[in-house]
This record gives C-alpha cells, structure tokens and sequence, in this order.
C-alpha cells in the first residue's frame, strides 16, 4: 500500500455501516473520484489477506465481511487479527453533505469473526501494520490489537489500534 496520503482529508465523519443511502448512491454512479483508489487493488478498488481457497474459506470470509460487529462496540477492547479486508465505499459527508469515498475496514480475527469501521484511523492503522509485519496471511500468529477512540476538534473522533502483541 502507498503511505501517500496527501489526497485524504485530515478529518472525515466516522460511521460504522453502509446505509441504504449510501448503496443507492453506489448504484447510481453517484461519487467522486477520491484518490483512495490509488492505495487499493486498482482492478477491484479493494484488499483482502485471506486467501479463500476452498468452500469453507469463502463462507468464513463472505460472512465476515457481510455479518461484521461494529468496530466501535469493541473500544478498549482487544481483537485477535488474522486477517484484513478493505474496500472503498461511498459515504455522505456530514459536514458538506456531499458524496466522498471512504475505506470500509473489516479486521477478521482468528475464529473467522469480522469487526468493520468506516474510519481513516482505523485504515491508518492498518497501513502500518501491514508495512511493518507485512501481509498478514503470512504471519506466523494473530497480531493482537487493542481499539481505541481519539477525540477530534469539533466533537468528532476517530478509532485507532493499539498493538498488543
């Protein structure tokens, strides 16, 4: 993944699902061209570390991404990550009220549970993550991390991951 980041905003609306609003304005075609892309597979605008090899795999994995908690029920928590979905979805901004893309994180522990956030932190985070223990279907173990919420100017906040182990 690129570490450029100048093209993203410093602070983005947090919200932790994809509301019917925001799909049908996927459907539509409705959205800008955030250079989010550019930190993505360009041919699927998303990154996965599972490799779903047989049925059983692609379950687990479709099931976390589509039946995740929300990341922000698990603040001051701690998650076993084994492994890592992204993709970019488009979401209405509530300070302008326009359409922006945004990453949509899903952190997939070991027993296969999906815990998702939309947040620029928690991708951050991961970012790093990734360029100092690399892709994570190839760690030796989970890499235990720890949600946190960071407060913001103007009352909003952002998550983050403490590391743990």
């Amino acid at each position: 993944m690129s570490t450029n980041e100048k093209n993203l905003p410093a602070t983005m609306p947090q919200t932790d699902d994809n509301s019917n609003e925001s799909e049908m304005l996927l459907a539509a075609g409705r959205f800008d061209n955030f250079d989010l892309q550019a930190d993505l597979s360009a041919e699927t605008g998303s990154y996965c570390s599972m490799i779903a090899a047989d049925n059983r795999d692609k379950v687990t994995l479709y099931n976390a991404c589509n039946q995740p908690a929300k990341l922000s029920e698990m603040i001051n928590k701690q998650i076993a990550v084994r492994h890592i979905y992204i993709e970019i979805i488009p979401i209405i901004s509530k300070v302008t009220g326009a359409v922006e893309r945004a990453p949509r994180i899903v952190l997939i522990d070991k027993s296969g549970k999906g815990y998702q956030a939309v947040s620029l932190g928690i991708y951050n985070a991961v970012k790093q993550m990734l360029s100092m223990f690399g892709d994570p279907a190839q760690w030796p173990a989970p890499h235990t991390v720890e949600v946190v919420n960071i407060p913001l100017e103007g009352g909003y906040h952002t998550f983050s991951l403490k590391l743990i182990d």
